[in-house]
């Protein structure tokens, strides 16, 4: 089976950095290896925290760095999309490639934009950005804001990374936490490390 080249240019081929995976061995990852009521019961609870509340917002912005996707990235857009009508994925590092993020921008958002059509949901992505990283917290935040166009009084923002979280809430956006789904398995880099050592992913789980 081929290795997966998915855009992939052609500097960074030579990279040292880069884990050769083939697309099944990362579909893998983008599966629940679960029970399925684990999934659901989150699901309802979370739904539950806005019902409770009452809000609803327009626009819901998620960021991921998906080195690699995973179904935890998955369960977290599901998340997203309780909150909200549209939702918006701001890719991560986006300019970032070493140990820790192996797989250039291009290549994350071909595999997402994969995923999300295979999920039924792409009439609800609003848009796909690429956010870099920037030394200052504030200036991190002002580039997602002006690349994504957030709204404070209308948009949300979603997730379960505490530094994300907490650096948005302090410039004023409304940010709903998440919880994880068996984070022990879907965490970038353990599976990084599954594919490095050439183990299966059911080993973790």
């Amino acid at each position: 089976m081929a290795v997966v080249e998915l855009g992939r240019p052609q500097e960074q081929r030579e990279s040292p950095w880069i884990i050769p995976a083939t697309q099944q061995q990362l579909d893998v990852f983008t599966i629940p290896h679960f029970p399925r009521n684990d999934e659901q019961m989150l699901l309802d609870r979370f739904r539950k925290t806005l019902d409770e509340t009452d809000e609803r917002y327009s626009r819901a912005l998620v960021i991921m760095r998906m080195q690699p996707l995973h179904f935890g990235h998955i369960f977290l857009m599901k998340q997203a999309l309780i909150t909200s009508s549209s939702l918006i994925i701001g890719i991560g590092s986006s300019q970032t490639h070493n140990e820790d993020n192996p797989w250039s921008a291009p290549m994350r958002r071909e595999r997402l934009e994969r995923t999300v059509d295979a999920l039924g949901i792409t009439p609800r992505i609003a848009d796909i950005v690429y956010l870099p990283d920037f030394e200052k917290d504030d200036e991190w935040v002002k580039h997602a804001q002006d690349s994504t166009k957030l709204n404070r009084d209308t948009d949300v923002v979603v997730g379960n990374n505490g530094w994300v979280n907490q650096i948005f809430e302090e410039e004023g956006f409304t940010v709903r936490t998440t919880p994880f789904y068996h984070r022990e398995a879907y965490k970038g880099k353990t599976i990084r490390e599954f594919l490095r050592n050439g183990r299966r992913f059911s080993e973790s789980c």
